[in-house]
Parts: C-alpha cells; structure tokens; sequence
C-alpha cells in the first residue's frame, strides 16, 4: 500500500469484486481478510510475505498461487491510482483454531491493550478483555500516552494487563532503521516511564515476540531481550 493513505485503501478495499467461492472482509489499512476453502489451500497457496520479498519480480510472488479463483481474484481488483499500479495479494495462510482461554491457561484474569487486528484476534479467542482505544493505530502514529493511561485503568481491574506496541515492527518492515531508534526512544518516555511511575506492588516485563531487522526489513530467528523489574511502594 505504499502511496495509499489509510482513507484510500479503505475506498478501494469497499470496491473488490469476488465470486462465490471467496468472502472479503476489509480490517484495516492493508490489512484485509480473504477467506477460502480449505481444499483450495493446499499446495495451492504458498506463503509468500510481501514485505519480506521486497525487489523480487512479482512473477515470483505470483507464480507461487496456484488455484485459479486466487488469480482471478487479484486480476479483477488491480488498479493504477496516481500512475502506480497496485494490487491485492493474498498471503499469510491460516485457517481457525480452538484456543484455550487465558484463565483456563494461568487461573488469572486478563486484559489487553492493543489495536492490531491479528492480536486483538487471538484475544478475543481466548476471551481476554480488550479495552476500546480511541487514537491507537497500530503504527508508529499511535498516541502511547492513551495506551499508557488505559494500562494503568486496566490494572485496577485484572491480575494481567498485556499492552502490545506494533510501530516497531512496521517501521523495521520499511528498512527504516532510525525511525526506529525514533519510536524506541518515543516509547520509553510516553508509555514506559508513564506506567512506572504510576504503579505500585507491580512486576512489569518488557519483551518483544519476535525479531524484525530495520536494515533487511524481515523477521529473524532468534532470542529477544527480556527486561523485569518489580515496582513497590
């Protein structure tokens, strides 16, 4: 969606024409939900992130989707807007999954204080509160304060209270190292240093679930840091 604005994906999300055998669902931005048949999911659709293939020949890309409804699919919705062509494709195979709930895992009651649709998915699955935020974006425009101050709400409520930032990663996604650097030092002092001062008899954890490189702009195999600290009175 490079050049799109959020309002422009949205428009030409509205207008994807189907058949049939698929069902859109437009989320967010990018991010959108096609949802198939599972006989057509196998051997038929590699997962090939866009965001991880950036500079291959989209042949490439294209050559890995082999059931005709899929290309038919993206050959009715390209569209040129502002002498860019673009395109919807579709990658990241999942089907549904029964989870477990957080109480059933941890005998704890939880929240979570997050905007990215994916999570906010798995939290609701596994029936884990999830808080209405007003500004969150997912990116690196969100207003942390707004989520530092729901964090904060949520722990007079809940044994666990999860917040999960994804600005860091879309920024590592578009090789943007100093950007990074940027909402690193953005998070510190408007949501970290705001949640610590504020709590007390509270041991925060601070920990990424994945590796992304800001230089190759993927995600790496690997140990992340993890940062404790208890907070007394």
């Amino acid at each position: 969606g490079q050049g799109l604005s959020a309002e422009q994906m949205s428009e030409y999300s509205k207008k994807v024409i189907t058949d049939n055998k698929l069902k859109f669902y437009h989320i967010s931005d990018y991010r959108n939900i096609l949802v198939i048949n599972k006989n057509m999911m196998e051997d038929k659709l590699k997962n090939m992130p866009p965001h991880e293939n950036v500079g291959e020949p989209l042949e490439k890309l294209l050559s890995n989707i082999k059931e005709n409804a899929l290309n038919e699919f993206i050959r009715q919705n390209r569209f040129s807007l502002n002498k860019r062509d673009y395109m919807f494709y579709p990658w990241g195979v999942s089907k549904k999954a029964k989870l477990p709930s957080f109480y059933e895992l941890h005998k704890k009651s939880c929240s979570c204080v997050c905007q990215a649709e994916i999570l906010r998915g798995i939290c609701k699955s596994m029936e884990i509160a999830l808080p209405k935020l007003d500004y969150a974006t997912a990116d690196v425009n969100t207003n942390l304060i707004e989520k530092a101050n729901t964090v904060l709400n949520e722990i007079k409520h809940y044994d666990v209270v999860i917040a999960h930032i994804n600005g860091t990663d879309e920024v590592s996604h578009r090789k943007d190292v100093m950007g990074k650097v940027k909402f690193i030092e953005k998070i510190d002092k408007e949501f970290i240093s705001l949640v610590i001062e504020n709590v007390k008899n509270t041991k925060v954890i601070v920990l990424s679930d994945h590796q992304t490189s800001s230089v190759t702009g993927n995600h790496q195999k690997g140990f992340v840091d993890i940062i404790k600290t208890i907070i007394k009175e």
